[in-house]
């Protein structure tokens, strides 16, 4: 059974506005719930944070992220939302859409590690053994 956990109190939200090609204004926001740990009968460990992102298609959808601890699960809710509506079709009628990821951070990615003393092997380059 998947684990699909109510919201959580709000302790975050954004408030924005779609403008649809026909002039209609659609109010769109983003609440962002409380970590919480995640409960023994889940069969997982860490914690969780849920978000809603209401006024798009679904309202009452909820988003779950989830963690190590309460800070990773917190930081995966707090970048969602900018990923979620860059890929809606109507992401280019949002207010906020003219600031990258509505203004929401984007998850850091590692880099790849370079090769030991030099750069990262690129495609077609010889094997050194």
């Amino acid at each position: 059974m998947p684990f699909e956990p109510p919201m959580t109190p709000i302790i975050a939200s954004s408030q924005m506005t779609r403008t649809r090609a026909d002039g209609v204004k659609v109010a769109i926001r983003v609440n962002i719930g409380t970590p919480t740990p995640i409960p023994p009968e889940a069969n997982m460990t860490g914690w969780y944070a849920t978000l809603q992102i209401l006024g798009i298609q679904n309202d009452s959808e909820v988003f779950t992220c989830l963690g190590n601890d309460s800070a990773q699960a917190l930081g995966g809710a707090i970048c969602f939302p900018g990923v979620m509506l860059s890929a809606m079709p109507f992401a280019h009628e949002i207010d906020f859409s003219n600031i990258p990821n509505f203004g929401f951070p984007i998850w850091p990615v590692r880099p790849s590690s370079p090769a030991v003393g030099g750069s990262p092997a690129q495609a077609g380059d010889p094997v050194q053994e």
